[in-house]
């Protein structure tokens, strides 16, 4: 099974472009786990993803999403290597995105009611309203 589901922000508008004949979206993600040091001081960490989406979820990405963006993803991984401009080796590591759910705060529904083609103001701006199953992981850290 290769399955990686992560709650965390959209980094950057999605970023599309035509690969053939598909559409692919590009975006980066930000995941954070709290924890503390030795000295028993909270502390953060945040890592960031390479997500990219193909077709329809490419548009839906394209539209909906924008930096800032509260999201849990469901994704897979993909490992790609190749050689960069000098011949070197290199290791690159996608998200391919599946599926997702919006989780945003209520400050950031408001902050998006002013545009309609943003996710925002519950139900009646949301297309997928219907489709959105409730996720909740209490092992989640944050």
């Amino acid at each position: 099974m290769n399955k990686c589901i992560f709650h965390g922000r959209v980094g950057t508008d999605p970023e599309v472009r035509q690969a053939g004949n598909s559409q692919v979206a590009n975006f980066s993600f930000a995941v954070s786990k709290k924890y503390r040091d030795k000295s028993g001081q909270q502390q953060e960490k945040v890592s960031w993803l390479r997500i990219v989406a193909w077709e329809k979820l490419a548009d839906v990405a394209a539209q909906y999403f924008q930096k800032g963006s509260e999201l849990i993803l469901e994704t897979e991984v993909e490992v790609r290597k190749y050689a960069d401009k000098d011949g070197v080796d290199r290791t690159a590591t996608d998200f391919i995105l599946r599926g997702f759910t919006f989780c945003g705060s209520k400050r950031d529904s408001d902050a998006n009611q002013h545009n309609p083609l943003k996710f925002g103001g519950g139900a009646k701006s949301n297309p997928f309203a219907d489709k959105q199953k409730p996720f909740v992981d209490e092992s989640l850290p944050f």
